[in-house]
């Protein structure tokens, strides 16, 4: 991220509610972060900030606005369907198998959630905390930080108005 950019984000974070006041110390902690973003991204992301956060979102909300618009990993919920429609559908041996029809995270979550078998022999709140936890372990994991510095092409919508918010918010 360059500069100019930079200097976009902290006038718009700057800006925002927040209960810690935004001085030169909270900017060099956004910077040493999120130093080597793509600024296509960050102007993306700034732009849903200006749209829908009411106040100042940290490193990690931002980080995670932006694994929403350009990471393609599906929601938790969707993750928690498509457990739920595996342990239905197919039998306690298949279902790895049949994990395969959804995103690969499927099968990644459910295995650091204990495996299809432990999944499929708990209560259904068992197994919805024990999937949230550990889409919550995938999702902080740095695996699915490089759409922050090598953006999707197929985003390219994004990408451009991201490109124009950057240029609206420092001009």
């Amino acid at each position: 991220m360059d500069k100019t950019t930079f200097a976009g984000v902290c006038s718009v974070l700057a800006t925002l509610p927040s209960n810690v006041k935004w001085d030169d110390g909270i900017a060099q902690i956004y910077l040493a972060i999120m130093r080597g973003w793509d600024d296509r991204v960050v102007g993306a992301i700034m732009r849903t900030v200006l749209l829908k956060c009411e106040f100042r979102p940290t490193v990690a909300e931002l980080r995670n606005i932006g694994l929403r618009m350009f990471g393609d990993v599906p929601s938790v919920q969707q993750v928690l369907d498509a457990v739920s429609t595996t342990c239905i559908m197919a039998p306690a041996n298949k279902r790895i198998d049949y994990g395969t029809r959804w995103h690969p995270c499927v099968n990644e979550i459910v295995a650091k959630a204990g495996g299809w078998t432990r999944i499929g022999n708990i209560s259904s709140e068992d197994s919805k905390a024990a999937i949230t936890e550990a889409y919550a372990n995938y999702i902080i994991s740095d695996t699915n930080d490089h759409f922050l510095t090598s953006p999707p092409v197929e985003k390219k919508s994004e990408l451009e108005s991201g490109e124009a918010t950057v240029k609206a918010i420092t001009e």
